[in-house]
């Protein structure tokens, strides 16, 4: 079986950026250590840390990460799971 590298997640309300862009999805990439950086507990994470993995993986910038809908959030917590380890799946949704 073949590791997940990358999923996409339609978002229920898309967000305004900029003059003339409109951002309906957010493509996560497989999370590396490097993504995890100035993260002190996985298993417990702030949502500012949430929302910095989530532009690291991402490649959105913070002002988008930051418009999010809760609902949308929601979403992104359940396909982040497939993108983690078994024992790091536990990431606050």
């Amino acid at each position: 079986m073949s590791r997940v590298q990358s999923v996409t997640v339609v978002l229920g309300d898309p967000i305004p950026f900029g003059e003339h862009q409109v951002v309906s999805e957010l493509v996560l990439k497989r999370v590396k250590f490097k993504h995890l950086r100035n993260i002190n507990n996985l298993k417990a994470m702030t949502t500012d840390e949430v929302g910095h993995l989530l532009e690291r993986i991402s490649g959105q910038p913070k002002e988008v990460i930051d418009e999010l809908d809760a609902e949308d959030m929601l979403a992104i917590g359940n396909e982040l799971s497939k993108l983690l380890p078994a024992g790091l799946a536990t990431i606050p949704k």
